[in-house]
């Protein structure tokens, strides 16, 4: 049997045996660590034995340092966002695969669901569902060059969105810039949100166009 060239330890499943041995055999390992390492029993075994070189003490997270998180929030994968100057709310779970921008407000008890795309201008209240894959526009007149050259910040106005409390947003929807979807308001997934959307409405469809009442439908 080869030799293998490396060991991904991949917290939680590798245990304190496989990593011992993956060291012993001289196999480099690359691994996720930080708290959770830390506590594990392969790191004070690695401690107890000598290794003490090349052992991280943190894990690199894609979340900017102006980020405001506040308390309990969960994100799994914190090496798989790409977070900047944004604001979490308490108890708020952020899936792999999402970008926050600047100047975004997500709410508390919210749920923003893996590759979706927060735009500067988006505002998020409590209690929010964003499915996968959901993107937020927010330019109406997207241009790459002005007068030949590469645009830059100042050469476009962010046109915002809001998305009031306890309204949810369907997997692969679409939400233009300027629009409001309201409380309690349910987006289709798949839908192209162009106008407001009024509060405890089901819109659906490309454009999306009230269909229904979340409360006749919940009732």
């Amino acid at each position: 049997m080869a030799k293998a060239d490396v060991v991904l330890d991949t917290y939680p499943y590798n245990g304190a045996t496989t990593t011992l041995e993956s060291l012993w055999m001289e196999i480099p390992i690359v691994t996720r660590v930080g708290e959770k390492f830390a506590a594990r029993n392969s790191y004070r075994m690695m401690m107890n034995v000598g290794v003490t070189e090349g052992i991280a003490t943190r894990i690199i997270m894609a979340i900017s340092s102006d980020v405001m998180l506040g308390n309990n929030v969960i994100i799994h994968h914190p090496e798989l966002v790409n977070l900047y100057g944004c604001k979490i709310g308490d108890d708020t779970k952020i899936g792999a695969f999402v970008e926050i921008q600047k100047g975004v407000i997500v709410g508390d008890r919210c749920k923003i669901s893996s590759h979706s795309f927060l735009c500067e201008g988006v505002e998020i209240e409590d209690e929010v569902l964003i499915g996968h894959g959901v993107m937020f526009i927010n330019d109406r007149y997207p241009r790459a060059t002005s007068n030949g050259n590469l645009k830059t910040e100042a050469d476009w106005d962010v046109t915002p969105v809001k998305v009031k409390r306890g309204a949810s947003i369907g997997s692969g929807a679409v939400i233009m810039c300027g629009v409001t979807i309201g409380e309690g308001a349910m987006v289709a997934a798949g839908a192209v949100v162009t106008k407001d959307v009024p509060e405890y409405a089901i819109a659906m469809g490309v454009p999306a166009k009230v269909t229904g009442d979340v409360r006749e439908r919940e009732s």
